[in-house]
């Protein structure tokens, strides 16, 4: 798999009223992405430019950018807060952050099961790929935190293959969680770890709908996929989460010849119980505590 970064952070803010839309804010800044770029660039071997995507719709939450190619070179764009690109600058991997160490972006619910939900726009890439070679994934981070550190790592990645040696032809949506914990010299480190992939019929209207829902009370993450429950991820929280941090990212093509290339995609992060369509267990909620 490509480079959604499962260690890519968390956050927490403001929560909303029941009287107020729940919302996330896609607020960081051209200026905010490159000091985080050039943090990450200090790694050897890891030359990237980053950038934000094109075009991003602060009251919709959406992102919608183009599929391009870039020859000699590493490109992503990417649409997330400010409060995140700034903590990543700072902590590059999951490894770097203090064990006591959580980031506060957006608040969450304490208790009950929150859900979150993502409408992944592929209705461009409905196109017959033919004999030709290639695998482009996007999609974006959701990233937990108590008030004790970061818990939640988790991708949820589109993935398009043709004829390549990672997934047979078709689309997948994958979904990668872990579960952090102290190490034994005072940060964080990988507790447990999940990854499932699943073949899709894309809809009609080329959105897939993929919902995430925690429980607070089991510690749980579960995941539903256009209309069907997956249940829940085999990773288990050490403590509930009161904060997320969300980044979306549009990857660059692979292949210079690639049909793909100059398409346009979008991911649509939703967080108000009056946006949310697809079912979750009885007592789910939006971020805010507002009752599906």
């Amino acid at each position: 798999m490509k480079k959604i970064i499962l260690g890519a952070l968390i956050s927490v803010g403001m929560i909303g009223t029941t009287s107020a839309q729940c919302t996330y804010n896609l607020d960081a800044t051209l200026t905010d992405l490159k000091n985080w770029q050039t943090s990450n660039n200090t790694v050897p071997n890891f030359p990237r430019t980053y950038e934000l995507i094109q075009n991003i719709n602060q009251i919709d939450q959406k992102a919608v950018g183009q599929i391009n190619y870039y020859a000699n070179s590493s490109v992503d764009h990417f649409a997330t807060s400010k409060k995140v690109a700034n903590f990543r600058a700072q902590y590059r991997y999951i490894t770097n952050i203090p064990a006591n160490l959580p980031m506060v972006d957006t608040a969450v619910s304490s208790n009950g099961i929150v859900v979150l939900e993502s409408v992944i726009d592929v209705a461009n890439l409905n196109i017959n790929m033919g004999s030709a070679t290639d695998s482009y994934e996007f999609g974006y981070n959701l990233t937990g935190s108590s008030s004790q550190k970061v818990e939640l790592g988790l991708d949820v990645v589109y993935g398009k293959y043709n004829n390549n040696s990672v997934l047979a032809n078709g689309d997948y949506i994958i979904v990668t969680g872990g579960a952090f914990k102290p190490d034994t010299n005072g940060f964080t480190t990988v507790k447990e770890f999940d990854r499932k992939t699943h073949k899709i019929t894309v809809p009609s209207d080329g959105k897939i709908k993929v919902g995430i829902f925690i429980n607070q009370s089991t510690k749980q993450v579960g995941y539903v996929i256009n209309g069907t429950n997956f249940g829940y991820l085999n990773i288990n929280l050490q403590n509930s989460i009161n904060s997320i941090g969300y980044t979306a990212t549009i990857n660059q093509e692979p292949y210079a010849n690639s049909l793909l290339n100059g398409k346009s995609v979008g991911i649509q992060l939703i967080t108000d119980h009056a946006n949310i369509q697809q079912v979750y267990p009885t007592g789910s909620k939006d971020i805010c505590g507002t009752a599906l």
